[in-house]
């Protein structure tokens, strides 16, 4: 097995692409898709509600992680993934091959999964204000995927049978080049 490239996440470049797909699903969301109202929330209410909405949106990161985490455990053993945590940040690490498909599976999973559970909460509710924190945590949920789209376009232009080690705002790919396919790559 041979190293292919090493893969190296820009967290500041990785946070605007992130912040672009935010502002396109904002547009998406409130704009086209749904009809979302502004909620007429009184000065002392949003006094209340903007540090409850800031424990739920680091609880979103957590839930984020957590999630790429159950996506790694389907395909590899729970003693081969970890969770390193730095001050209120933390990043799903996987301490062994990943196929290419299953990175990208890995890699998707928080968006879809939060995604879908948003807007099952927007469309549960008739509140308008439950829906507009909905949709505001869709778009949140969504959009906190944006480093892991960017890693999945890196990982589709690479040939089709890479293995990959994920650690974190880093990959390593390796190609079997010509050697035996491994275990994780045949699973895929």
């Amino acid at each position: 097995m041979q190293k292919l490239t090493t893969i190296k996440g820009n967290a500041l470049l990785l946070n605007f692409f992130g912040i672009f797909i935010g502002v396109i699903l904002y547009l998406l969301v409130y704009k086209l898709a749904w009809d979302v109202q502004v909620p007429n929330i009184s000065l002392k209410h949003r006094l209340f509600i903007i540090p409850i909405f800031t424990v739920v949106m680091i609880a979103f990161v957590y839930m984020h992680e957590g999630i790429h985490l159950l996506a790694a455990m389907i395909f590899i053993k729970s003693k081969q993934v970890s969770i390193r945590w730095r001050w209120l940040v933390c990043e799903c690490r996987v301490h062994t091959y990943l196929s290419r498909n299953q990175f990208v599976v890995y890699g998707l999973a928080p968006a879809i999964l939060m995604g879908i559970l948003t807007v099952i909460a927007y469309y549960a509710t008739a509140s308008s204000v439950v829906k507009y924190f909905a949709a505001v945590l869709f778009i949140a949920s969504v959009a906190s995927g944006g480093g892991d789209f960017w890693f999945i376009g890196r990982m589709l232009m690479l040939p089709k049978h890479v293995l990959v080690l994920d650690h974190g705002s880093e990959m390593e790919v390796f190609t079997t080049d010509g050697e035996l396919i491994s275990e994780t790559e045949r699973q895929a």
